[in-house]
């Protein structure tokens, strides 16, 4: 008789947290993973890395010890006391010598889909009276942060996805990246998309790819990557131009709508065309499909986020929401408010632009903080910098810095100067390689989890909410710990007294994961005991919610073209592109892309993963390929202003021709030359850490001039 037993829970490798059905045998191993067919969300959804996810559980290249670096760079492992007491003291030692700002954290996305970790390293730094906090939020779409804070934000939130008659996607395609914009789902995300094409909802796409999302567009823009303000700027000169504003809304809460237009007017349908690389009418169409439909908004993903001027690019991209008045009025029903965070009343207003970036603490570059956040582009500067400011310690959360940031040698270069890293991971990453000290976690199916509720508004669109136990034990000759209990056991040698959901923690008992879940939901309609029992999750029958009248007085407008906004605009306009002697020495134009297979750069090594894809090969057109006297599987160099590699040429016909691409997060030793068949090629070598935008100090990850020569 077997005893092998199946349990519901859900995925956490990203935001998509799809519903799984996991079986375990007699020893709580997982022998298998399916989609959840019954989850009120994904509805049997899952993707090849969750399906597959417990190969990680039970490889050979899993961490399941601390280790420490030795003086010939090997490592041995250490008890993880012996390991906690070694890192305090030397935190201890650096912050008196040099102060609270000497000690940095980094976190990735594997600590943000840990929702009781998930708030420990922010409380952590607050504790030690540092700023340094970095996370990997500051390397993927800050840009969106900067637009709300320059521009302010509609407190009742964007028009709602179900209702639209149209959606406009710049540089996202979700059918991979299972991440979308202003509330599209994201849970079985094909299954929506149909679903929502066959009410009449009409699609345009913008991406110099015909990605698999572009497939199912009514019209897609295929430009040249980087010229995303181009297109926004070109289709907020016809809106203008057309009359197709919403007036009324225009008058009451913008601000400078002359300004804009004004700054909008050289981007004419003949510019756009010839500087985007795109035809004029499908411009002129998209822009009518968009402006003339009753709701639907705009948005943006990685690939403007990532690009040259990012931030110009993403305001402009939301000022068509703004210019459109795509944003829920009084009256309209909010689908989702709130099981896991607080019922707070939604006004139809507009909230001016905060800035907070220029205020408060500084890097040492002069760069400000958004959402409390340093910018991650700038943590190598501060490591060697000689300032009072210097960063000599940092703990890397779920994340892997070495593979995510500009300047790969130069980032590795700054992390092997520093005076103690240690990094929380379950796998050799190139982060860990470089470490001090290697604390593995638990993996996700061995630990309880809840919904994350600081996610809930922007992922979630109905009232939803999960509870997972651990379904699988840990191995038995394994010592790990969770991100939360390393960061209180660190903070409780140092004599720190943690702040957890605004409540001060016990420091003399570490507390458990429920403990925590409870304290997230504290303000929260729901807690943890309400849904607990509940297999596979629920949607909630809720009291229902309206977005209440402006209050009285509300004096909040929304700032389309601030000073800097406009300077911006203006050095983009110069940029050029027909007489850019760039493109002659660079004539192709690399951007980043995502692949089903990972996730950055986890979980590529799987099994099964490996046999699907062994390296990140450089996309190209056939006919670029034929172009070049080169051939299929051929290996190629690929130049940048700043730095080159190598990778293996594959054809890709849904490419616009001049556009390559190849997927981040690969790569081995920077210190080796060539492409390694089994960690293919580091994108991030290619990229400057001094050519970044304003403000968020984002570097240039996308868009990125580029020869390519036969090796």
């Amino acid at each position: 008789m077997s005893a092998r037993r199946e349990v519901k829970s859900f995925c956490r490798i990203c935001a998509g947290g799809c519903g799984t059905v996991v079986t375990v045998d007699e020893s709580d191993r997982i022998v298998k993973i399916r989609g959840d067919m019954d989850h009120p969300l994904t509805q049997g959804y899952a993707c090849v890395k969750g399906l597959n996810v417990h190969e990680a559980h039970y490889g050979p290249s899993r961490i399941t010890h601390p280790l420490k670096r030795q003086p010939d760079g090997s490592f041995a492992r250490i008890g993880l006391v012996q390991a906690l007491d070694e890192i305090a003291a030397k935190m201890d030692a650096l912050r008196k010598e040099h102060g609270p700002e000497t000690i940095a954290v980094y976190t990735g996305s594997q600590n943000a889909t840990h929702s009781a970790a998930q708030p420990m390293p922010a409380a952590f730094v607050r504790a030690l009276g540092s700023h340094g906090y970095y996370s990997s939020l500051t390397v993927d779409q800050s840009a969106k942060i900067v637009a709300a804070e320059r521009m302010g934000v509609w407190l009742a939130g964007k028009q709602d996805y179900a209702g639209s008659e149209v959606t406009l996607l710049f540089g996202i395609n979700p059918l991979v990246s299972v991440y979308a914009v202003n509330g599209m789902p994201i849970h079985n995300p094909l299954k929506r998309i149909k679903e929502a094409r066959a009410r009449g909802q009409r699609l345009i796409i913008v991406d110099p790819r015909r990605t698999e999302t572009a497939h199912f567009a009514d019209v897609h823009l295929q430009p040249r990557p980087g010229e995303d303000a181009a297109i926004a700027g070109g289709m907020l000169r016809m809106i203008l131009a057309e009359g197709w504003e919403d007036k009324e809304f225009c008058a009451r809460w913008v601000a400078d709508l002359e300004d804009l237009r004004a700054a909008v007017e050289p981007f004419t349908p003949e510019y756009v065309a010839a500087r985007a690389g795109i035809d004029a009418g499908d411009l002129a169409r998209a822009t009518e499909l968009f402006a003339t439909a009753r709701s639907g908004t705009a948005g943006s993903g990685t690939g403007p986020n990532m690009a040259p001027f990012s931030n110009l690019a993403v305001h402009l991209i939301e000022a068509l929401n703004v210019v459109c008045g795509r944003f829920r009025r009084e009256g309209d029903p909010i689908p989702n408010p709130g099981l896991l965070t607080p019922r707070t009343p939604l006004y139809a207003e507009a909230m001016s632009a905060g800035r907070s970036f220029a205020q408060g603490h500084k890097s040492s570059a002069g760069y400000g903080t958004l959402v409390g956040e340093m910018m991650s582009c700038v943590l190598a500067d501060e490591i060697q910098s000689e300032g009072p400011q210097k960063v000599r310690a940092l703990l890397a959360v779920g994340g892997n810095p070495a593979d995510a940031f500009p300047d790969q040698r130069g980032t590795d270069e700054a992390l092997r100067s520093l005076e103690l890293m240690v990094t929380i991971d379950p796998y050799m990453s190139r982060t860990a390689q470089l470490a001090h000290y290697i604390l593995p976690p638990p993996l996700l199916y061995e630990r309880a989890d809840i919904s994350w509720p600081y996610m809930e508004k922007m992922f979630l669109p109905v009232p939803f909410a999960q509870y997972t136990p651990a379904v699988a034990r840990v191995p038995e000759d394994a010592e790990v710990a969770d991100d939360q209990t390393i960061i209180w056991e660190l903070a409780r040698r140092l004599g720190l007294q943690l702040e957890y959901a605004g409540v001060p923690l016990d420091m003399e008992r570490a507390p458990t994961v429920d403990e925590l879940f409870d304290l997230q939901l504290r303000p929260a309609p729901l807690s943890v005991d309400d849904f607990k029992d509940i297999p596979g999750g629920r949607i909630w029958e809720v009291p229902p919610m309206v977005v209440q009248p402006a209050r009285e007085g509300a004096a909040g407008r929304f700032t389309l073209m601030s000073a800097d906004v406009a300077e911006e605009a203006a050095a983009y306009l110069a940029d050029g592109f027909a007489a850019d002697e760039r493109a002659q020495r660079y004539p192709f134009l690399l951007c980043s892309r995502r692949i089903r297979e990972s996730m950055n750069s986890s979980y590529r090594e799987l099994p099964s993963i490996r046999r699907r894809i062994q390296h990140n090969p450089l996309w190209m057109h056939p006919e670029d390929i034929a172009a070049l006297g080169l051939a299929p599987q051929r290996r190629v160099r690929i130049t940048s202003s700043h730095d080159a590699i190598e990778a293996i040429v594959e054809p890709d016909d849904t490419q616009k021709r001049g556009v390559v691409s190849m997927t981040h997060g690969w790569g081995g030793d920077t210190r080796a030359t060539g492409v390694n068949a089994d960690m293919g090629a580091s994108v991030n070598r290619l990229v400057s850490r001094t050519d970044r935008e304003p403000i968020n100090a984002m570097a240039r990850f996308s868009g990125i001039r580029v020869s390519i020569t036969a090796v």
